[in-house]
């Protein structure tokens, strides 16, 4: 029954949706980081393709307007 202000993912371009939704639902607002370049979550072969898509790549895809990509180098 805990519920939190934010809730912050660090790697969220490898973690896979059906680990990354029990956290998002205890809070409203979250900051997803990661590099979606990087390798997707390796999960099971029997998969579906939209489970083993990460969260981060499906939020974009979903919310492009709230896509920032930055280098850092």
């Amino acid at each position: 029954d805990i519920e939190f202000d934010y809730v912050i993912m660090d790697e969220a371009s490898q973690v896979p949706v059906y680990l990354a939704i029990i956290p998002l639902m205890k809070t409203q607002k979250f900051i997803l980081i990661g590099d979606d370049k990087q390798l997707q979550p390796i999960t099971p072969n029997n998969t579906s393709n939209n489970l083993s898509k990460s969260i981060f790549n499906h939020m974009i895809e979903k919310y492009p307007q709230y896509y920032t990509s930055r280098n850092i180098y």
